[in-house]
């Protein structure tokens, strides 16, 4: 006879269900797209497949060529704060044998089971309840995932950062408990920040804001917190000299012979040298500072009022719902409400700060969604003391099955794509018929898949992590609306490229335009479908007057 109690008590059910709930919300995005999603995703995965083949840390452009081919280069240090993460996926490159598909299937799934698991440990930690804890970790997979805020699904640090969020919470609590927790909540304090800062920062204020609603447990345990604080201030100063290090002498092997163990830090991060959130392109502003639309929907907009009240009515009982370690359970109430604060007040400020916002929202929907999961167990044991039997948990099982489907699964029909489905045979030609050293002019939005995967060097690409800045972009577009004058001249001083990718449109400052065909007797034809044509590059041709018929070999 089926026991609920029997399967919450097997912990095999328990790793079995996240990992197939992980594949569930994951794996349908990439059925009929097998490709990054986010643009992010391929700068992540050309900056560890440039690691790969340089064998040194790639702290620059990877899409650029060398100088004395085009004036976009990549002579400049890129600042990042997710080296670590990018060195992540290049040991994955080089150890697991691992291309761009493996990648994009199995780091989500790892990233969302993850999230899951160590949601399931905080909350049966605080409320000592493992049906409260698998329900908070279903609703966990309504945290919003879009091309703004990113999200779990996504090959990006953010949602490493989000699944250590959870990790970093319980090992918090455990560490106040228990010294054997101690080191292990330190330790993963210092991979967060060379993995994802925000998290580490999210993690320091609600932990000492947990202090101070709590005086007592500091004043319990003022000497662990003391080291763990001198601990963590040696590890950003070892982890900072190493990050210069790494820039001064960026040879993996260099580096080991000339600093020793420290260099291991500077191999994983350029965190601490690289908070530079000041510096960032107006093109991400929020519009007239109100959230984009794709920010907030009805769903979420419904989570957050259930999240509000049970954090109001969680701290008011939080006797009621964790008699082992009642204030344990603040912690839930004071993340969830620092960072309701803290998006307000980027909100309301005149300062342009964009990127710290929108991972503050990623935070705090998924913080909204635990707590919503959370109001769900309490209606559920309220009604299931009102009606005793098997009425109430069939209905919740049926409601939580009815709820998968408004599960974001299906999140990747709404991103943007650099490269559409039927584009894929461009890249199979490029990768079949060009040298491996050839310089490759397109759009710059379909640069960047064709680096990935085809490892060719490309004029510009669209400026998100890495990439052209705007006034490269530009000249890069008007390379297609020009005339064969003007497109010889952007070819001999500007990008020696050997081939040209052009697309039938581009979408500019959300309007598509339209290319219009290329018609110069120094581009030959190489490659052509109905929505791309290749062309190579014969300059010795000259520029073709409209009027004259195509030179004989040209």
């Amino acid at each position: 006879m089926f026991k609920l109690q029997e399967l919450l008590n097997n912990k095999a059910f328990i790793i079995a269900l996240f990992l197939l709930l992980s594949i569930f919300v994951t794996l349908p995005n990439h059925l009929n797209y097998p490709l990054p999603l986010h643009a992010d995703e391929y700068d992540n995965l050309a900056l560890a497949n440039e690691s790969v083949s340089k064998g040194k840390i790639a702290a620059y452009d990877p899409y650029a060529p060398e100088p004395e081919k085009s004036i976009y280069n990549n002579e400049y240090p890129v600042l990042t704060m997710e080296i670590a993460y990018e060195l992540l996926i290049s040991i994955s490159i080089l150890l697991a044998k691992f291309g761009t598909p493996e990648i994009i299937f199995i780091f989500p799934i790892l990233t969302s089971f993850l999230l899951l698991i160590s949601t399931f440990l905080l909350v049966k930690h605080i409320f000592n309840n493992k049906l409260a804890a698998i329900i908070s970790s279903v609703f966990v997979l309504f945290t919003t995932t879009n091309p703004t805020i990113l999200g779990y699904q996504l090959v990006v640090a953010s949602s490493l950062g989000l699944a250590l969020l959870p990790s970093l919470l319980y090992l918090l609590l455990r560490a106040i408990s228990s010294k054997k927790y101690f080191l292990l909540f330190f330790v993963f304090l210092i991979l967060s920040g060379v993995f994802y800062p925000v998290t580490t920062l999210i993690v320091l204020f609600v932990g000492f804001i947990f202090l101070i609603v709590n005086p007592e447990i500091f004043f319990k345990k003022w000497k662990e917190i003391l080291i763990g604080m001198v601990a963590f201030a040696l590890a950003v100063l070892l982890e900072t000299f190493g990050v210069i290090a790494s820039f001064s002498s960026p040879s993996l092997l260099s580096l080991l012979q000339e600093h020793g163990p420290v260099a291991l830090i500077a191999i994983l991060d350029g965190a601490i040298h690289n908070l530079n959130f000041f510096n960032i392109s107006p093109l991400y502003s929020v519009v007239d500072g109100a959230i984009p639309q794709d920010y907030i929907t009805p769903l979420v907009g419904t989570l957050f009022l259930a999240a509000l009240i049970t954090t109001i009515y969680i701290t008011i009982k939080n006797q009621k719902f964790s008699k082992k370690n009642p204030k344990h359970l603040l912690i839930l109430p004071i993340a969830f409400s620092f960072l309701v604060a803290y998006s307000l007040i980027l909100f309301q400020a005149d300062i342009n700060l964009p990127i710290l916002l929108r991972r503050a929202l990623l935070f705090l929907f998924y913080l909204t969604s635990l707590l919503s999961g959370i109001a769900f167990w309490i209606l559920y044991e309220y009604f299931h003391k009102k009606f005793p039997g098997k009425i109430v948990p069939i209905a919740a099982i049926a409601i939580m099955l009815l709820s998968l489907s408004y599960f974001p699964f299906a999140a990747g029909n709404h991103f943007y794509r650099n490269i559409e489905p039927e584009q894929i045979p461009a890249i199979d030609w490029i990768n079949e018929n060009t040298p491996k050293d050839s310089l490759i002019l397109s759009t710059p939005y379909l640069s960047k898949p064709i680096n990935v995967l085809t490892g060719r060097k490309v004029v510009c690409t669209n400026e998100t992590k890495v990439g052209c800045m705007p006034d490269h972009v530009l000249n890069n577009i008007n390379y297609f609306l020009s005339d064969c004058q003007t497109q010889e001249k952007i070819l001999t001083e500007y990008y020696q490229a050997d081939f040209i990718v052009k697309p039938e449109s581009i979408e500019f400052e959300s309007e598509t335009i339209d290319l219009p065909e290329l018609n110069c007797s120094f581009l030959q034809e190489k490659f052509s479908i109905e929505s791309i044509r290749i062309y190579e590059v014969n300059l010795e041709c000259g520029p073709k007057d409209l009027a004259s018929p195509i030179i004989s070999g040209c």
